[in-house]
């Protein structure tokens, strides 16, 4: 037989700690925040390829549209030639062949 030592934990103190067990599993399950945006100024959908540590993946931005939430930190090459380095909170706007980068990585 164990014989605990110390108060039975209370009702309030119980509900604190799976509040914050839910809140953690509820981060961990979201994933990190990818904060990177496309934003398309063409009249044509551009697809562009993300290339970042989790692998490549291709992403068609559509005419006049943003796709957010691309990647934390990642390159995005036009297939024209245009690549650029990414990260943090910056927009990438698609205009013409060009790629241009504002915000703060």
């Amino acid at each position: 037989m164990v014989k605990l030592s110390g108060a039975a934990p209370t009702r309030a103190s119980m509900s604190g700690r799976i509040g914050f067990i839910v809140a953690v599993l509820l981060g961990w399950a979201a994933g990190p925040a990818a904060a990177v945006e496309i934003i398309n100024k063409d009249k044509a959908p551009r697809t562009v390829t993300i290339i970042a540590p989790e692998g490549r993946k291709t992403v068609t931005v559509p005419a006049g549209g943003t796709v957010a939430n691309v990647c934390n930190a990642c390159t995005i090459d036009n297939g024209s030639g245009g690549k650029r380095d990414v990260s943090g909170a910056q927009r990438v706007t698609i205009s013409g062949p060009l790629l241009l980068v504002s915000g703060q990585p």
